[in-house]
């Protein structure tokens, strides 16, 4: 029982640990309020899953209980194992083959509930004063074997062919290590879920919270790789509604452009919308292109707009472009009004701390290689 305590303790204080930062920096990356709750589900499911699975062993329950607990523990996982494996396709791959790998992971999983939950699927023995479950259900350890052996087929899969579609090299190379070290957890589970051994049960819980510890280790020093997987910004730019160009950033170079890196026909789009700027209310425009969004926000009042090219527009982009416009309207106020009302020439210079503002907001998707 000591062993079990100092085990679930460990993964409680990494899960709290794990929502804890997740909500102290919430705001800071401005992510969509269902991202966040799918993580703090995680954590809380991890939780509730290794301590059920941990009492499972305990003889200080009935064999009736105790074999109640070892089923719920089994169901819970497997819900964890759909929703991570789904999303891991849902990410990766950028096609409609994107739901597939969800459908058949919900029907096997499915299977997996109605048959766990009959009666005599295991016979209990205890060994050293521990309860041990041998699984007697050969439809049963179909389902469990199949289920498992087609997730880890699919990811590796996935991830061969579409780990090109992960934006930045240091997320994929940490993509792929999360990957790695899941697909391997899920090996050792499955050989301590057919041959139960106290090894293979020690060695399963050791590889369970380091994958906790890997996760809070991401999310304290890379929280990006939770906001930004796929997606990428090229190119951001500050207009004034006379068409001047007050600010522009290269994503790909890393640096400051004198010149908008928006060419021909875009530009064509976005002096359509600067000509009719005073009679727009403010909104966010979208333009859609080929393998590329053109994000297009602008303020009516002080007179200027931001143009963002990226590979596509999501929520998070959105939202942090509207946190960015409420900062530059904060910021240059003042200046912005004696412009408009004085009509006097515009020395963009006196934009130079858009750079850190711009770095501030979109720092998850500046190049980190």
């Amino acid at each position: 029982m000591i062993e079990a305590i100092i085990l679930i303790s460990i993964s409680i204080f990494l899960s709290i640990l794990g929502m804890v930062k997740l909500s102290a920096n919430k705001e800071k990356n401005v992510m969509e309020g269902l991202n966040f709750n799918l993580l703090y589900l995680y954590f809380l499911n991890d939780i509730i899953y290794f301590i059920l699975f941990n009492l499972s062993f305990e003889t200080c329950f009935s064999a009736s209980i105790i074999i109640i607990i070892y089923k719920v523990s089994i169901s819970i996982r497997t819900i964890k194992l759909i929703l991570l494996g789904s999303i891991h396709s849902y990410i990766l791959i950028q096609t409609k083959l994107r739901y597939l790998p969800a459908f058949i992971y919900c029907f096997l999983g499915g299977l997996i509930g109605v048959q766990l939950f009959n009666l005599n699927v295991f016979d209990i023995i205890i060994r050293e004063g521990h309860f041990f479950f041998i699984l007697k259900d050969n439809l049963l350890f179909s389902f469990i074997l199949t289920f498992n052996i087609l997730m880890i087929g699919i990811m590796m899969l996935t991830q061969i062919i579409c780990s090109s579609n992960i934006t930045f090299k240091k997320i994929r190379k940490l993509f792929i290590l999360c990957t790695m070290h899941y697909i391997l957890n899920k090996i050792i589970y499955l050989i301590y879920f057919i041959y139960p051994t106290f090894a293979l049960r020690y060695l399963y819980s050791a590889f369970f919270l380091s994958f906790l510890i890997l996760i809070n280790y991401l999310n304290i020093s890379s929280i990006e790789f939770f906001i930004v997987i796929t997606n990428k910004i090229y190119d951001f730019s500050i207009f004034h509604r006379s068409g001047v160009l007050l600010f522009s950033y290269s994503f790909e170079k890393g640096e400051e452009v004198e010149d908008s890196m928006l060419k021909g026909s875009i530009l064509i789009g976005i002096n359509h919308i600067l000509a009719n700027f005073i009679n727009k209310k403010d909104k966010l425009e979208l333009i859609k292109m080929k393998d590329r969004d053109i994000t297009f926000e602008f303020n009516s009042q002080l007179g200027y707009g931001l143009l963002l090219l990226s590979k596509f527009n999501n929520k998070i982009i959105s939202k942090t472009v509207r946190s960015f416009m409420n900062r530059f309207a904060t910021e240059f106020q003042d200046l912005l009004n004696k412009i408009n009302n004085e009509k006097k020439i515009i020395d963009t210079s006196e934009f130079i701390n858009t750079k850190a503002i711009m770095k501030e907001y979109f720092w998850s998707f500046l190049q980190k290689e």
